[in-house]
């Protein structure tokens, strides 16, 4: 008789070398501030998209296609306009591999801003963060490139948010 194991689910923080998060790691600025745990910025980042009432997975699923699609369709002029948006970003040279699972993914060698034409209200962030909120749920700790989710959602989803909706 075939005995599977039933799916177990695995935290993100589950089995990673933190030690690599922190500066001059594996990136000088590093995903994480010195002194933060990878375990209580993503719960903290977590009850914050609750209370949003969205998950990381679709912001990270919006800035990829807004990045793909300025990609595609405006070339490699920048800024480009999608609906109502307007992108800017910046490509270097190298890539920048994910802390967690050590792969290159798509938009790892740029910085972005992504502006709501609507609103005039705009973020910006590494263009890695698009893979960390899809698979790992992580919008970075506090450094330089962290991806505010309050400010995400009220961007690429034109929420309003008051002060004292999320706490």
């Amino acid at each position: 008789m075939n005995k599977e194991k039933p799916f177990e689910h695995k935290e993100p923080w589950e089995g990673v070398d933190e030690s690599k998060f922190y500066p001059k790691k594996s990136s000088i600025g590093g995903f994480l501030a010195e002194g933060e745990k990878l375990k209580d910025v993503i719960v903290a980042d977590r009850k914050v998209c609750e209370q949003l009432e969205i998950k990381s997975k679709e912001i990270g699923e919006k800035i990829a296609e807004l990045l793909k699609r300025a990609m595609q369709e405006q070339g490699h002029k920048v800024p480009a306009v999608v609906d109502d948006f307007e992108i800017s970003w910046t490509s270097w040279r190298g890539m920048q591999n994910c802390p967690f699972d050590g792969s290159y993914a798509d938009f790892s060698n740029l910085d972005f801003i992504i502006t709501n034409r609507k609103t005039g209200e705009s973020f910006s962030g590494p263009g890695l963060i698009a893979h960390l909120l899809k698979e790992h749920d992580f919008f970075e700790g506090h450094t330089s490139y962290r991806v505010d989710p309050e400010q995400a959602v009220k961007v690429l989803f034109e929420k309003e948010i008051k002060k004292g909706d999320v706490k």
